[in-house]
């Protein structure tokens, strides 16, 4: 299963450091749709009426 990947591997992508990772991880999640934490608003639960 890991051979494709340890004899051909991909090239390394470079991010700040703090960071979430590379924009590109972007392109690995979107077909499924998958929403990260960060990338969405948190409900304030001492807000009323939320």
């Amino acid at each position: 299963v890991s051979s494709p990947l340890l004899e051909a591997p991909p090239p390394v992508r470079l991010y700040s450091p703090g960071s979430w990772g590379p924009n590109s991880m972007h392109q690995l999640i979107a077909p499924h749709a998958w929403r990260l934490p960060f990338e969405r608003g948190w409900r304030d639960p001492n807000r009323a009426g939320s």
